[in-house]
């Protein structure tokens, strides 16, 4: 009887150190799984609010907004009451942890995750650890970011396209998205999330003088380096023009600038130009780069590829190439006619292709 008793007192601290989890078995995703991180019908409605007509800002609603990425929900078999930390890593022996949950219950969501990117995932309770399962995020779909707070908008991750060779361009690196302080205003959990978790070191700023005039810094803190570069988007091509094009592309060149946050107003003109022309010299498969141009449209501003001013645009870069020149090719004319050198095209691949 004693024995008895001893032995049922030794379960009882077990569990309660949390060391007593009754079996943990991973469920969802399923071992080796594709899981979405965008909605799955995200073309067809970017084609179809691509074909609204603009509103005026007055008129925008939060709820009007697709520009949110898709969690990953993971399930486990264990007991609901008790808490788990659910592990996320790039290798199967989780040296590369990067995600870490506690969690009190058997499921657990997981956003921002990097898209085309094969992933481990565990669960602790105690000194008892899961089985390892693996999945892999879809790669096809831009990678939107869930940003505390909500602004700021359209906000995705320029990286993670597919190149014509069958590489890919880095994540992490660089992320567009709208203003943060004057149409939209960043939240301190924003501004947190984008010093801390993303590790922005250059704030971008695409916008006119007119629209940055009363500030003096980047909302994200003084000590995060703050580039003005007023392009036009409809009047690209004046000397002046030439310049601003040619020194916003330069600052790419440069690793001590990355993580970018590059930005105008809204995240779609500018911002979507100078983004072109990036997938173009680092080789992103040439319908990838048009739709990323025309996934705006999943937050207030509809931008089909036809739209008229980016068609001109376009034409004019493909009329200083001889006729027959693949576009990727028309853009290193381009860019190299303004300025850009064949060292800073070279400085960039090397930074925003994946080895």
């Amino acid at each position: 009887m004693k024995k008895f008793f001893h032995a049922v007192s030794l379960i009882s601290l077990l569990a309660a150190a949390g060391c007593c989890c009754g079996g943990v078995e991973p469920v969802s995703p399923a071992d080796r799984a594709e899981v979405p991180i965008l909605r799955s019908d995200w073309k067809e409605r970017v084609a179809e609010r691509g074909r609204r007509p603009r509103v005026q800002p007055e008129k925008w609603g939060l709820d009007d907004r697709l520009d949110r990425p898709e969690a990953v929900k993971f399930v486990w078999k264990g007991d609901p009451d008790r808490e788990y930390t659910l592990e996320i890593a790039r290798d199967p022996a989780f040296r590369n942890l990067f995600r870490s949950l506690k969690i009190r219950g058997t499921s657990a969501e997981a956003v921002n995750l990097e898209a085309g990117r094969t992933c481990f995932w565990r669960v602790r309770c105690g000194g008892e650890v899961s089985p390892v399962r693996s999945f892999t995020t879809r790669g096809d779909a831009p990678r939107y970011l869930r940003i505390p707070g909500g602004v700021p908008v359209n906000f995705r991750d320029a990286g993670g396209k597919k190149t014509a060779d069958g590489g890919r361009t880095r994540q992490g690196m660089i992320f567009r998205g709208s203003d943060m302080n004057l149409s939209f205003k960043i939240k301190p959990e924003g501004i947190r999330f984008m010093r801390d978790e993303l590790g922005i070191r250059t704030d971008l700023d695409l916008r006119y003088p007119e629209q940055t005039a009363r500030f003096e810094a980047s909302p994200l803190g003084a000590d995060v380096r703050w580039i003005r570069r007023p392009v036009n988007a409809y009047r690209s091509f004046t000397p002046e023009q030439n310049d601003l094009f040619r020194d916003t592309i330069k600052v790419f060149a440069d690793p001590a600038n990355y993580p970018i946050y590059l930005h105008c107003a809204a995240g779609v003109d500018r911002t979507g130009e100078i983004v072109f022309l990036l997938d173009m010299l680092l080789g992103v498969e040439e319908e990838r780069a048009f739709l990323d141009y025309e996934a705006s449209s999943l937050a207030y501003y509809p931008r089909p590829r036809t739209i008229s001013y980016f068609s001109r645009w376009l034409k004019t870069i493909g009329e200083m190439s001889p006729e027959g020149t693949p576009r990727p090719q028309q853009v290193v004319n381009y860019l190299m006619k303004i300025g850009v050198t064949g060292d800073e095209i070279a400085a960039i691949r090397r930074i925003m292709l994946e080895k």
